[in-house]
């Protein structure tokens, strides 16, 4: 799935992490951030999507790979 906008990395997240069976504290735990801050990135808030290092440490929670190739359309 291509993820150009916020919206569509937190519905990316929010898919796999109830996939994974894991509760927003359970992430949040994980990441030491608080459940609010999961609760932000889900709802595709841009103040917790400009956090890259936190949307890295997520995304290997998640057990999650981003794809960085060029798109030469």
């Amino acid at each position: 799935m291509i993820a150009d906008e916020a919206r569509d990395w937190a519905n990316i997240a929010r898919d796999r992490r109830t996939e994974l069976g894991l509760t927003q504290a359970e992430v949040a735990d994980a990441l030491g951030k608080s459940r609010q801050w999961l609760v932000n990135f889900e709802s595709g808030s841009s103040a917790a999507v400009a956090q890259l290092d936190a949307v890295l440490a997520l995304l290997d929670v998640l057990k999650l790979t981003p794809d960085l190739s060029s798109d030469d359309r």
